[in-house]
């Protein structure tokens, strides 16, 4: 299973890194909104975790986003 963290708080990144990771888990990490799209650009994810209230690109929007996009 691969998951993204998209928060724009560095420690709560890392907090979802080290207790979410296992054997059969990945755990990809972006700061805000438009770095997320790029990752999801570059890989396919099984889940998205994402905080609501970051710079650039907010999670309302980056979720818009997402769904209007395949």
């Amino acid at each position: 299973m691969k998951i993204l963290v998209v928060d724009d708080d560095p420690i709560l990144r890392e907090f979802a890194s080290v207790h979410l990771a296992s054997p059969c888990t990945t755990i990809d990490t972006a700061c805000d909104g438009a770095a997320a799209l790029v990752r999801l650009g570059q890989a396919s994810y099984d889940l998205l975790l994402l905080d609501i209230e970051m710079p650039h690109l907010d999670g309302f929007t980056l979720l818009e986003e997402i769904r209007t996009n395949d």
